[in-house]
């Protein structure tokens, strides 16, 4: 976008609050606001274009009380949605606020991928103990892969680990009641064509 002569900006909402600040002010009809980062500063800076992708959750210092966590996270994920509907309100976005929610669920990318004859692998998304360890039975002597709805990160101060999606096979599954309670994406395996 730079060679193109346009200035772009990447603002990493994960860095919120933590290494962010994030200002908006309404005074006698008069609205202003600022944003400042590690690597930007914008001060009531028009925003034309938003392509809003991957947007991150905020990542909060380790002052908060635990019993204050789940209140701060839910206080700051408002705040920089309300400030992104805002901001770029009148802006011609990539993936608008309203219409990512919806894109962003799984189910919702397959049905339409069926719905416009595009290929997608053979598929079961299920908290069914019983049907996915048939539908692993009938993909052989394909392989089925498990894939999280979403991105899943155990994070501790030694290390994170991450969920991957994974090759799964029914003596690799947990109890049945572990099963139900965690729903999955369940797909027969596609060899890569290329790397």
């Amino acid at each position: 976008l730079e060679l193109k002569g346009q200035q772009a900006i990447l603002w990493y909402t994960g860095d919120f609050p933590s290494q962010q600040t994030h200002t908006y002010k309404l005074d006698n009809h008069n609205i202003s606001w600022s944003s400042q980062g590690i690597d930007y500063a914008l001060h009531h800076k028009k925003i034309d274009l938003v392509w809003h992708r991957r947007v991150g959750k905020p990542i909060l210092d380790d002052i908060l009380h635990i019993d204050d966590i789940d209140n701060a996270m839910k206080e700051n994920i408002t705040f920089i949605q309300s400030i992104l509907y805002v901001l770029a309100r009148d802006s011609i976005w990539i993936n608008r606020l309203s219409e990512r929610q919806t894109a962003n669920h799984k189910l919702v990318q397959l049905q339409v991928a069926s719905e416009m004859g595009m290929p997608y692998p053979r598929t079961l998304v299920s908290n069914n103990p019983d049907k996915i360890r048939q539908f692993i039975r009938e993909n052989l002597p394909k392989s089925t892969i498990y894939k999280t709805f979403s991105p899943i990160a155990w994070l501790n101060p030694e290390d994170t680990k991450m969920s991957y999606t994974r090759v799964i096979t029914e003596d690799l599954l947990s109890s049945d009641k572990i099963l139900q309670n965690v729903p999955g994406i369940f797909q027969v395996k596609i060899e890569k064509q290329y790397e």
